[in-house]
């Protein structure tokens, strides 16, 4: 393989960067640095994507309902291991995918 094709495949299987050797220890030290600069900045842009102002949120009395049931069952179940989230939603009368696209997306 030439060093673009081996480049390639390691960018396919995922990886962020590629050194070749040989190499100096101060590429390698700025390469790390700027992959953890990255993933930090992403981890900031999306925290902030998935931030809820509470203020923002209307709680109707079906909704509040709801969540003490929800809330009342967790906590009958909290010491048992093998309570799934199928468990619950069907406690609630719901499917796990209802339960996890209105409550939890």
């Amino acid at each position: 393989m030439t060093a673009v094709e081996t480049e390639l495949e390691g960018f396919q299987a995922g990886a962020n960067d590629y050194i070749t050797k040989p190499f100096t220890f101060e590429i390698l030290a700025s390469r790390i640095k700027n992959l953890l600069n990255l993933q930090e900045q992403l981890r900031k842009k999306f925290q902030k994507l998935v931030e809820i102002n509470a203020s923002e949120i209307t709680v109707t009395p079906v909704d509040e309902e709801f969540m003490k049931r929800a809330l009342g069952t967790v906590e009958k179940n909290i010491n048992n291991p093998g309570y799934s989230v199928e468990d619950l939603s069907r406690e609630l009368f719901m499917s796990r995918v209802a339960l996890y696209k209105n409550y939890f997306h």
